[in-house]
């Protein structure tokens, strides 16, 4: 996962990217209300800071505002 979160917003970006870090997000949330603990949780936690640094790129972006 730390490989993943510095790219993830370039990801985010791309027309089959976007797609993959839906995918992504789906699921690590449904790990964390499934009662995957503090990891899932705390992954959770590092995707969503990694899109929130740029939340404006992410919302103006015709692929990116998928994500967000």
């Amino acid at each position: 996962m730390a490989q993943i979160l510095p790219r993830l917003v370039d990801v985010s970006l791309n027309i089959h990217g976007t797609r993959a870090v839906q995918t992504l997000i789906d699921k690590v949330a449904a790990n964390v209300l499934c009662g995957g603990g503090m990891l899932a949780h705390n992954t959770l936690v590092q995707v969503i800071a990694s899109l929130n640094r740029e939340v404006v790129e992410l919302t103006m972006d015709m692929h990116g505002n998928h994500v967000i």
